[in-house]
């Protein structure tokens, strides 16, 4: 069998799921898209559970291949998780070497290789030096491109009677496509009427809303929002609220934007100039 097969077989058996099966992928060039095709497709009919068990080519000084970061992405867009990674010596090199040339002189442990031995494995876990070694597990959730996604917009508000009904207006228009947007709305005692305007909203089905006796700023704000949230995604900026945003976020494509903080009006305390939020707005039409 193989030290690998051993390794396979030992994680296989700490799944939870019965008889857990071991697909095995061997991609020999490519880049990350390349990978993440071939998984996708490789594990339509894995069962929550089985056990993919990866053999790809890494990215080094001459050969395109792939990176960890690159793997980690390609396996949550096929729905694998609680992975275990291996990388051979040039690519933990390649990896490091864009950050400091430092890495030449660490031994493997020291850049994340990944364990050589491991209880009831007979014999030592290296993969080639230009390659990466991988085990996986189907999870029990659909792929993230055919999940139905929670997205929360976390919505400060203080003293914005002139552009809060048109702001949340629009949000609430707004439609994409296998995601529901609920708007998490923090109103600060305003003085100026703001909020009769968001308790006209209390008891619609995609607004959520907290009142805060007093304002205290709008990093506390925030942190209210994200305590009423239940989305399993948060912005609190409207602004990049696209298709293509939503796009980057299944395909685990790395960090999206935040909310910008801006201050304005005569007492300096409001937290969004009347021109920001119209700006915004129009950008969700």
């Amino acid at each position: 069998m193989g030290s690998w097969g051993e390794a396979a077989a030992a994680y296989a058996s700490s799944s939870d799921a019965p008889d857990a099966q071991i697909f095995t992928l061997q991609l020999s060039h490519g880049n990350a898209d390349a990978l993440a095709g071939a998984l996708v497709s490789a594990t339509k009919h894995l069962y929550a559970g089985d056990v993919v068990a990866l053999d790809v080519a890494g990215k080094t000084e001459r050969q395109r291949g792939v990176t960890r970061d690159e793997l980690g992405r390609a396996l949550f867009k096929a729905g694998l998780e609680n992975s275990v990674v291996w990388a051979g010596r040039r690519v933990l090199r390649e990896e490091r070497r864009a950050v400091s040339i430092l890495g030449a002189l660490l031994p493997n442990s020291a850049l994340g290789a990944g364990a050589r031995y491991l209880p009831s494995i007979s014999g030592k876990l290296m993969p080639a030096s230009d390659g990466i070694r991988c085990l996986a597990r189907r999870n029990h959730l659909p792929r993230p491109d055919e999940r139905r996604l929670t997205l929360s917009v976390v919505m400060p508000v203080y003293n914005e009677k002139d552009t809060f009904r048109e702001v949340i207006e629009k949000l609430l228009s707004k439609r994409i496509e296998g995601v529901d947007i609920e708007v998490c709305v923090v109103e600060s005692h305003s003085k100026d009427g703001t909020r009769a305007d968001v308790l006209a909203y209390r008891g619609h089905s995609r607004v959520r809303i907290f009142l805060e006796d007093e304002p205290s700023g709008k990093g506390h704000a925030v942190r209210a929002g994200f305590a009423i949230a239940r989305g399993g995604v948060i912005l609190i900026d409207p602004a990049p609220l696209l298709p293509s945003l939503i796009t980057r976020i299944r395909c685990g494509c790395g960090p999206v934007g935040t909310g910008l903080q801006t201050r304005s009006g005569p007492d300096r305390r409001g937290w969004c100039a009347a021109g920001r939020h119209y700006n915004r707005a129009a950008s969700l039409q």
